[in-house]
């Protein structure tokens, strides 16, 4: 049976996990981006979302 401080410890390791997944989705998609505008010459959607802006800038300080 798990205690409660278990189950903090397994749900903190969870979320640790989900934002590095989050963060290395974000700069794959800003990678691929880099491609589909060098071939393309069109902005990508992705850098117009603020949200994701956001969210790269904070990839890169952490």
């Amino acid at each position: 049976m798990r205690t409660e401080k278990g189950k903090r410890i397994q749900a903190g390791r969870l979320l640790i996990f989900l934002k590095g997944l989050y963060q290395r989705a974000v700069m794959i998609d800003f990678f691929l981006c880099g491609f589909y505008n060098k071939y393309k010459k069109e902005q990508c959607s992705v850098l117009k979302n603020n949200k994701w802006a956001e969210a790269a800038e904070a990839a890169a300080v952490t």
